[in-house]
């Protein structure tokens, strides 16, 4: 002990000094809980309100009298921009039954909200085609492009916040022809149009 100080109470003092620093005068950091983004209506980083779509299908023509229904499958629904760039849409892989009952012409495909732009295509996948003729209907049914992705030409420009409805038609006379020799062939011809 020198000048009335122990030597040997050094490291207790350190230590009871550290602690009393570390627990004086430390306060909880308070934080508030995240809020949205305030976008200026001026500015060019505001997010375009989005256009409500409602792609719809609808057989345009009746069957041919020898044939009973036709059936296929549609998905991967696809909106194209003229930049090229992309909405898809998955349909759920939607089954079309056109009968002689007019009630099963008409089906909605999608409704989305999708980004205003100018579309210029249309494209979907048509797979699982069938076809049920009557009595005496011909020969076999050849199919075209079974399974490939079908791309329709449009002019589609729905705008910011608006509700806009596009539909596919579908002409099953035109798709579904009987040659001379009784031979059955499947071309399937779309068109999209605003209704």
């Amino acid at each position: 002990m020198q000048n009335g100080f122990d030597v040997r109470m050094l490291p207790v003092s350190i230590l009871l000094a550290f602690r009393l620093a570390a627990c004086g005068g430390v306060d909880a950091v308070r934080t508030q809980p995240p809020q949205p983004a305030d976008y200026d209506s001026d500015s060019e980083t505001a997010p375009p309100a989005a256009a409500q779509v409602t792609v719809a299908f609808r057989t345009g023509s009746a069957l041919h009298q020898d044939v009973r229904a036709l059936r296929f499958r549609l998905d991967a629904v696809t909106l194209h921009t003229a930049a090229d760039t992309a909405s898809a849409y998955r349909v759920g892989s939607a089954e079309i039954a056109v009968t002689p009952d007019p009630a099963s012409r008409r089906r909605v495909l999608l409704q989305a909200r999708m980004p205003p732009a100018r579309y210029d295509t249309l494209s979907f996948r048509m797979r699982d085609t069938r076809v049920r003729f009557g009595p005496n209907a011909g020969g076999p049914l050849t199919t075209a492009g079974g399974g490939d992705t079908m791309r329709v030409p449009l002019s589609f420009s729905p705008a910011p916040g608006d509700s806009a409805r596009l539909r596919l038609r579908f002409d099953a006379a035109a798709s579904l022809e009987r040659s001379d020799d009784c031979r059955w062939r499947f071309a399937p011809a779309f068109a999209a149009e605003q209704p």
